[in-house]
């Protein structure tokens, strides 16, 4: 999962983003589809206040792992949405960095290719402290390097919380003290 992205390879995929969102909007304004470009373009506006917002906490490691993440080739794709970013909890961005690749592998080893997966990510504040709620839609093909990886104790981590595991989800919170 480890790359490391050159300036132009960043504009490259950013560009290329940037691209496939004009050509569907401009598809959908030659359809007269209005109200389907006008999402369209609401659904760009929203993905860039959450990407400041992920950029926002200071965390520059993590906010690399998730921005880049659909730009390569997985078996589920990446959601997320900041709910406060005025959490301050900079001095776990190696951790919990670490903590993220680490349990995308083992999901990306446990998940279905070829199928539908969502991993979509809550970031919050609850009480005193940092809130990751995890919830995956998808089919997962085997769930014991997942159900291990988030059973062990992992450094500056202080709970996670398994609300469900049923076949095709998978709902979990992850506290960090502030």
């Amino acid at each position: 999962m480890k790359e490391n992205w050159t300036i132009v390879d960043v504009l490259r995929h950013v560009r290329h983003d940037w691209m496939n969102q004009l050509q569907l909007i401009k598809g959908n304004l030659e359809l007269n589809k209005i109200d389907r470009a006008k999402e369209i373009m609401n659904d760009i506006i929203t993905s860039a206040q959450q990407e400041s917002r992920l950029t926002n906490l200071k965390l520059p490691r993590l906010a690399e792992l998730l921005i880049t993440f659909n730009w390569r080739p997985h078996r589920f794709k990446i959601k997320y949405e900041v709910i406060d970013d005025q959490i301050n909890i900079m001095k776990h961005d190696e951790m919990l960095t670490k903590w993220f690749k680490a349990f995308l592998e083992k999901l990306e080893e446990g998940s279905a290719s070829f199928s539908d997966n969502l991993l979509t990510i809550l970031i919050d504040k609850q009480d005193q402290q940092a809130r990751f709620f995890f919830d995956y839609r998808g089919t997962i093909i085997n769930k014991t390097p997942i159900e291990q990886f988030l059973s062990e104790p992992y450094h500056d981590v202080q709970t996670i919380l398994v609300q469900s595991h049923i076949e095709d989800i998978l709902v979990f919170e992850l506290f960090i003290s502030l």
